[in-house]
């Protein structure tokens, strides 16, 4: 215990004068939310969406409630319409920003333009509110109602694109951390003779490897708790109290993300091939996961690969504790399965084939 306590202090104190440490793990990702959140996040905040309905099931008890809730909506215009084609051609040309159809048997279908992803993400959040008042509403054997290939869960406060987001900035400032600064470290220790050093000393190589990685999740759950402030306080993101599930999520999110930074710095030759590799990965990842906008923007083949980056399952899974949208597809437990594999293989496959000298 005492040598676990001399290597978190000592880990600690080069983490924090790091100044690339810093900008990337706390700096840049702020940087990026507040720069997007004041471009994008909020210019729409006083404009007015126009939506068009199109029934086509008239006998429905389920449509009332829902165009009243839909109506209900502020900054959302609802215009109820018969020619399908018409309000398509309108959506294209950017008139409108969406066409919901009410089809029998409880379906409905969104169309969107996927170009206009800010004002997209507040028509689904206020078309997911509707959808739910109409289930709820009636009461005797509801049928329930569905947005085709949409299964969303949206909080009360209305859905902006900041709110969707920021915690993919938190998931991206995680990332950054394990990949970039953990990979770079053990490379900087080792290229020095650092490394070497430790262990000429009666040193067990477990216990500094498990005050590193400790090191880094205080630091990724302080690096959430900041960004998550900085949103709220800036951008008026939807309430959200930090409570057990969020920052138990944020310490799994950066357990699969150290197995990079390992796994670099033990298959590398030297610091600079080790950036390399991390630079290429932390990119791939930043535009295939989902952090910017919805993956169900990108082609079909995109989908299929962002769908087995662990970023993906980070940002998702925060969206869906936080309650700004929801996880998409993919339900919160393959989050975690995929993370825990992630980090519980990767890490021991980079410590088993680490060359600590």
């Amino acid at each position: 215990m005492r040598q676990f306590k001399e290597f978190f202090k000592l880990e600690s104190r080069i983490l924090f004068r790091d100044k690339h440490v810093m900008l990337y793990t706390l700096f840049f990702p702020i940087l990026i939310m507040v720069i997007m959140g004041a471009v994008i996040g909020v210019q729409n905040e006083n404009s007015s969406l126009k939506v068009c309905i199109i029934r086509e099931d008239m006998g429905s008890k389920e449509f009332i409630p829902f165009i009243n809730a839909l109506r209900l909506e502020k900054n959302l215009v609802v215009q109820e319409v018969s020619e399908e084609k018409a309000a398509l051609k309108e959506l294209q040309r950017g008139d409108i920003q969406g066409v919901v159809i009410w089809k029998d048997k409880g379906k409905v279908l969104f169309y969107y333009n996927p170009t206009d992803i800010s004002n997209t993400q507040q028509v689904r959040g206020s078309l997911e509110g509707a959808i739910r008042e109409a289930n709820y509403t009636i009461i005797n054997k509801p049928r329930f109602v569905n947005v085709r290939q949409e299964k969303l869960q949206f909080s009360k406060k209305e859905s902006r694109y900041i709110d969707f987001l920021f915690p993919g900035i938190i998931a991206m400032s995680i990332m950054m951390s394990g990949v970039y600064t953990i990979s770079g470290h053990l490379m900087r220790l080792k290229d020095q003779g650092i490394m070497k050093q430790f262990f000429t000393k009666p040193f067990n190589k477990m216990i500094f490897i498990s005050a590193n990685i400790f090191m880094r999740l205080i630091l990724a759950n302080i690096q959430a708790l900041v960004i998550l402030l900085i949103a709220q306080g800036l951008f008026h993101t939807i309430p959200f109290v930090p409570n057990l599930a969020f920052f138990g999520y944020i310490t799994l999110c950066s357990a699969s993300m150290m197995c990079f930074g390992i796994l670099i710095a033990s298959f590398s030759k030297d610091a600079k091939s080790a950036n390399l590799i991390s630079g290429i990965l932390v990119n791939t990842m930043l535009f295939l996961s989902g952090i910017y906008f919805p993956i169900e923007f990108m082609p079909k083949g995109l989908q299929m690969l962002s769908k087995v980056l662990p970023l993906t399952y980070a940002a998702g899974g925060l969206r869906y504790i936080i309650g700004s949208v929801g996880m998409s597809s993919q339900p919160i437990w393959l989050g975690v399965l995929v993370m825990l594999i992630y980090g519980v293989v990767g890490i021991g496959t980079g410590l088993r084939y680490f060359k600590w000298t």
